[in-house]
């Protein structure tokens, strides 16, 4: 995440949007379904836009899946 490049914890973060830590470890590992919500404020806790966040990676199905970096 931008965050890392930031020098946030995932602590000081999750306070930013008012949330816990272990939410936003989850996200960074990619075990948790994000809500556009919770998307939309860590972009802006990280004053970037949403699609900074996210990488497009296309399946062999050719389905486009999202993942939150």
């Amino acid at each position: 995440l931008k965050a890392k490049a930031l020098g946030l914890t995932q602590t000081e973060l999750a306070k930013r949007i008012n949330t816990k830590q272990s939410v936003i470890s989850r996200i960074e590992a990619g075990n948790s379904n994000i809500t556009l919500k919770t998307l939309g404020d860590i972009a802006k806790a990280l004053d970037t836009d949403v699609i900074h966040l996210i990488a497009l990676d296309e399946s062999s199905s050719n389905e486009m899946a999202a993942t939150v970096i």
